[in-house]
């Protein structure tokens, strides 16, 4: 959403990450009940004035293999997985979840 203005591209998204910088500039100056949160799975993209407008940055990896076979569990079901470990071949889960 807010795309590094150094690289070429969409002259709206530029307007936005201007926008953006123009109405949160001093919102964190003083401490205030403000909390921003935001996310982004292309971290590298991020204006960096956009990132500077956030004290803390939080990095979450990717899930292991291990967690990614419970969140399959999870969502889909312990019938589906085993079903899916019928129908596939020996390691699919080990080799498509790998880390």
């Amino acid at each position: 959403m807010f795309p590094s203005r150094s690289i070429p591209g969409n002259v709206g998204s530029r307007a936005l990450v201007t926008q953006f910088l123009v109405l949160t500039q001093g919102v964190f100056a003083e401490p205030k009940d403000v909390l921003l949160v935001a996310a982004t799975n292309l971290p590298m993209n991020v204006d960096e004035g956009v990132l500077r407008r956030f004290k803390k940055h939080i990095y979450i990896g990717l899930p292991d293999a291990a967690t990614k076979k419970e969140l399959f569990i999870h969502y889909y079901g312990k019938q589906k997985y085993e079903e899916i470990l019928e129908d596939c071949p020996l390691n699919f889960f080990e080799n498509v979840l790998k880390e």
